[in-house]
């Protein structure tokens, strides 16, 4: 039985239960009528992704509506399978922009695991027009990557919420800039400490932002030869 003053946690929602009349007696309704629930955020570090395609709206000019639904739909499904097989979740999809997350304890594994989904979102975007001839050419892709604290289970879509992730939003736009395929912030590089970026790393102005930022640019292909450091070194 419930007392008056427990409460009930249930994901991260708690429940506070009140009982003025005592046990069993139930002759006021007015008891039923009040719940307090308490809202618990959890805030944690968590790397962010977010990957963009480049001149979509061009896209959206040149293919038919049936074709470019059927384009971007076989590519939601590419992706989301991408992110999930390296350990990533999918926070949501804007238009044909993708926001994911990694919540792991381990920061480290967590940027290794979102360069990684990165260069093979960048091997799928690049290979649409293999799937789909009418469009034409390679299609490109933009990524920001960002490792900070946020706030998780936001709103009625459990997003996550902070500047962390406003961050990550400022890379991606950033890697047009500076032409690079992929832009990790100075966080997400200092949990890879083996790594020397040398000449890789500039310092860019993001948008909202009074301070510059220090960053790393890289293109997928150096991106992958840094992963396959990082596997030979861990043998």
């Amino acid at each position: 039985l419930l007392n008056s003053a427990d409460r009930i946690i249930i994901g991260d929602t708690g429940f506070v239960f009140e009982q003025d009349a005592p046990s069993g007696d139930f002759t006021d309704s007015l008891s039923f009528q009040a719940t307090i629930i308490v809202d618990a955020p959890l805030i944690k570090e968590i790397t962010i992704l977010v990957a963009d395609i480049r001149g979509f709206t061009g896209l959206a000019e040149q293919l038919p509506i049936r074709t470019l639904t059927r384009v971007m739909n076989h590519w939601f499904n590419e992706v989301s399978d991408a992110i999930y097989r390296h350990g990533g979740a999918v926070d949501k999809f804007i238009g044909d922009c993708v926001f994911a997350r990694w919540e792991g304890a381990d920061s480290r594994e967590n940027v290794i695991s979102a360069l990684r989904t990165a260069c093979e979102l960048g091997t799928i975007t690049r290979g649409l027009h293999r799937t789909f001839v009418e469009l034409g050419a390679p299609v490109r892709l933009g990524v920001g990557v960002n490792t900070g604290m946020a706030s998780l289970g936001v709103g009625s879509d459990n997003t996550a919420l902070g500047d962390a992730v406003n961050i990550a939003f400022r890379l991606e736009a950033a890697s047009k800039e500076i032409g690079a395929d992929i832009v990790l912030s100075e966080s997400s590089c200092a949990a890879l400490p083996e790594c020397s970026w040398g000449d890789l790393e500039q310092l860019i102005r993001l948008k909202g932002k009074r301070k510059p930022a220090n960053v790393v640019g890289l293109d997928f292909e150096r991106a992958e030869a840094l992963l396959a450091g990082i596997a030979t070194a861990a043998r």
